[in-house]
Order: C-alpha cells, then sequence, then structure tokens
C-alpha cells in the first residue's frame, strides 16, 4: 500500500461534499446498516462538547501520506522484522474497508506471533466506531489476558 487507492483520493478530494459526508464514505461500509450506523458515530461526536479531542491536523494527514509512501518503496522482504515483536497485538478491521483494505489486516495478523484479529461484518475503516459496545468489551477482554 504505497499510496490510497484512487477510490479513496477520489472520496477524499470531492470538491462540494462535506466532511461528514466524506467519513460516512471513508470509514463506513455503503449500505444502509452501515451508513445509519455512521450516522449515529457522527451525532455522538457532536453531542460530546466536554473534554474532546483535538481535531487531526494537516501535519497529521501529511505524516501519514509520507509513511503510506516510504512503506510502499520497501524493497524485498517487508514483513521480516514483524516476527521479532513479541508484544500481543489486536488487530481490529471491518469486512470492507477501502482506505486500508481488509487483506492487510489478516496480513499482519499471520505476522505478527501473538496478534489477534477482529473483523466485523458489513462495515469499514470506522467498524470499531459502528459496533463500539461489542469492540470495547472485546478490547477490554484482550487487555485483560496474560
Amino acid at each position: 500500500m504505497a499510496a490510497f487507492s484512487p477510490q479513496v483520493q477520489g472520496i477524499i478530494g470531492r470538491p462540494n461534499s462535506t466532511a461528514a459526508e466524506r467519513m460516512l464514505e471513508l470509514f463506513f461500509a455503503p449500505t444502509a446498516t452501515s451508513q445509519a450506523a455512521g450516522k449515529a458515530w457522527l451525532a455522538r461526536i457532536a453531542a460530546r462538547q466536554a473534554d474532546r479531542e483535538p481535531p487531526a491536523s494537516p501535519q497529521v494527514a501529511a505524516a501519514q501520506l509520507a509513511a503510506l509512501k516510504k512503506w510502499g518503496q520497501v524493497t524485498g522482504e517487508r514483513f521480516a522484522s514483524l516476527k521479532n515483536i513479541p508484544q500481543r497485538t489486536l488487530v481490529v478491521n471491518g469486512h470492507d474497508d477501502i482506505m486500508v483494505p481488509t487483506v492487510n489486516s489478516f496480513t499482519l495478523q499471520q505476522k505478527l506471533p501473538e496478534a489477534r484479529l477482529i473483523l466485523f461484518p458489513d462495515s469499514g475503516h470506522g467498524s470499531h466506531f459502528q459496533f463500539a459496545g461489542e469492540f470495547a468489551e472485546a478490547a477490554a477482554r484482550f487487555l485483560a489476558a496474560e
């Protein structure tokens, strides 16, 4: 993954679209149930007035794009060092992630020796937002395990 797909780039650069419209399309599957969950997530974010996370800056986006580009330029076996990571790792994704294709999560889980993989159905990059309660329970179980 050296860059975002043309589909994702098209959504990000779409003129006359709102940030909310782009987030729904980027983070949630194109089904009625997933889009409804995305709208509920946006409503939860808007409702919170205190102790909010600061918005991501343009520098964050630039750093992510630079990291994608650098990863795409790696030659040879790019996953070799992953086998040396001893920490337990929870890999979470949606069934239909267009931002970071779901197959990448499977590959990551296969290469990390102590990785667990959760794939949520009918969801995209924001699967943990769509299935917030189920994700929180799974994360708590993962963190509590030895």
